[in-house]
């Protein structure tokens, strides 16, 4: 993407929105440990000579990293400022002993789902199991009107292999869809006790396929949402494939996002047996799972917004989970926290725990340390926003505004959505404008957020016109925005959830 796409469009205010608060017991609190391997606790002990900072890194199987948006604030006022914590697999971590998988394959019978549509499914179906490994085990369940355990989980070898492609071509159109019935089919396979599915170190996934809206069962987003969180708090994250454009992208996203898995748009089935076998790939490299942060806020310090994820806060400690994390794959978390008054000098604002299963080392692997704000009243050394901050404040920004542009044109005010793109590619742009020569990451994640924008504005071009001006007959209205304008909303979907990682 051109940097010069940003000055494209022109400019308006904004603010991004956050998720709402799940309801759970938090895990118990454990001591400050810097990291488990193989069984065998390291315990970090303070060091008196390291002085209080606003950041730290802690290297891993993950790279754990956590700053605050200021370092240096005014002393004796209120302020407001962020806590980002970042999670970061290396590449490399994936080349060695990979976890045993446990997949549950879930495929949208419907009648839509007739022809090409259920051929390419299937087709991804049998790439995913063909690529599974010897003691894998993998489930397919098939779903319209309710849900049909086609494959029952099993591990496999040359003999189950063969059953399981077997049963694949037994598969025919049916007739409405319940998702919902589907996920807890899912559910009951990746947990049935057995010792093939609950075996130490399995990494779970669910890869949902539909074509359509749900007709039966849950129907709503909110109850999707609360379906999710509870195989997400099982340690099964759903990753949801949307094919063509008649699908409901909201709930395809929420389900994704809720139970921190992933989304796709394939707008040609063509492509399934691809993203099936990337996500195959993806799991066979996971070097962690079950992944949790704990902020534990310091006296005074207030939480306005947690973005973009799931959490539950009890007093003055969130609970946020993470899930399982690739070779190469990176997660972040954004908080917004109120800090209260205080003299000059240093001041604690949060510490950071964060805990996970690790699949590299064995045992399980944890790291933490406190983030600190200088006080002062020099204004000339007051902190201008962290620009890695800044960078991810705007990719949940740059995602709830994709959203609300889809929401626009579904309402035929393409214009407004256009404005709206406009609106961050314009506030993207200033912030770029700021970076300096060392900041090539930034500039890359900038970069990203507005070649997305871009591509929605283009893909908004054949959205419905506008309504006509008063004392001007209005043109009939269309009964759906044009294919293009649905295709880039499921696209605009797509990303809101990645970028929201």
């Amino acid at each position: 993407m051109l940097v010069r796409t940003f000055g494209i469009l022109a400019a308006l205010g904004m603010g991004a929105t956050s998720l709402g608060v799940w309801s759970a017991t938090p895990a118990p609190r454990a001591e400050p440990i810097a990291q488990q391997t193989g069984g065998e606790l390291l315990v970090a002990e303070p060091d008196p000579s390291r002085p209080p900072r606003a950041d730290f890194t802690r290297e891993g199987t993950l790279e754990v990293s956590a700053r605050l948006g200021h370092p240096v604030m005014a002393a004796e006022r209120m302020g407001e400022t962020y806590l980002m914590v970042r999670m970061e697999a290396a590449p490399d971590f994936g080349t060695g002993a990979r976890p045993a998988l446990n997949l549950a394959i879930v495929i949208d019978r419907s009648g839509s789902m007739r022809g090409k549509r259920l051929t390419n499914a299937l087709a991804a179906a049998r790439t995913a199991i063909e690529g599974l490994r010897t003691g894998d085990v993998v489930s397919v369940i098939t779903y319209d009107v309710d849900a049909k355990t086609l494959v029952a989980p099993v591990a496999i070898d040359e003999a189950s292999r063969s059953r399981a492609l077997a049963a694949l071509r037994q598969v025919t159109p049916g007739g409405n869809t319940c998702i919902s019935c589907a996920l807890d089919a899912a559910e009951q396979a990746l947990t049935s006790g057995s010792s093939m599915t609950a075996g130490e170190g399995r990494v779970n996934r669910v890869l949902l396929l539909t074509d359509g809206e749900p007709t039966r069962g849950v129907l709503d987003v909110g109850g999707f949402e609360r379906q999710s969180e509870r195989l997400r708090d099982r340690g099964i994250p759903i990753s949801t494939i949307g094919v063509d454009v008649e699908y409901n992208e909201r709930i395809l996203a929420a389900i994704a996002r809720a139970s921190n898995g992933r989304h796709y748009f394939v707008e040609d089935a063509a492509s399934l047996p691809r993203i099936f076998e990337a996500e195959r790939q993806a799991l066979a490299a996971t070097v962690a799972k079950d992944a949790q942060i704990i902020v534990s806020l310091a006296p005074g310090v207030l939480v306005s917004q947690v973005y973009d994820r799931r959490y539950q806060q009890t007093g003055s400690e969130l609970v946020i989970p993470i899930g399982a994390l690739s070779a190469g794959e990176e997660r972040t978390v954004l908080v917004r926290v109120e800090t209260p008054s205080a003299s000059a000098g240093e001041q604690r604002v949060a510490g950071v725990f964060v805990s996970y299963d690790d699949l590299v080392r064995g045992g399980r692997s944890v790291a933490d340390g406190e983030l600190n704000r200088a006080l002062s009243f020099e204004e000339a050394e007051w902190s201008p926003l962290d620009s890695i901050v800044a960078a991810r404040v705007s990719r949940s920004e740059t995602a709830q505004v994709l959203i609300e542009a889809n929401q626009l044109v579904a309402s035929g005010r393409a214009s407004d959505a256009r404005a709206r793109l406009g609106s961050q590619l314009a506030a993207l742009e200033a912030k770029r404008s700021k970076l300096s020569k060392g900041e090539e990451s930034v500039k890359k994640d900038l970069d990203r957020q507005a070649s997305a924008l871009a591509a929605a504005s283009e893909g908004f071009a054949d959205a419905p016109a506008e309504p006509a001006a008063p004392g001007v007959a209005a043109a009939p209205a269309p009964a759906a925005p044009a294919k293009k304008s649905r295709a880039q909303t499921r696209a605009n979907a797509e990303r809101a959830v990645g970028l929201g990682y």
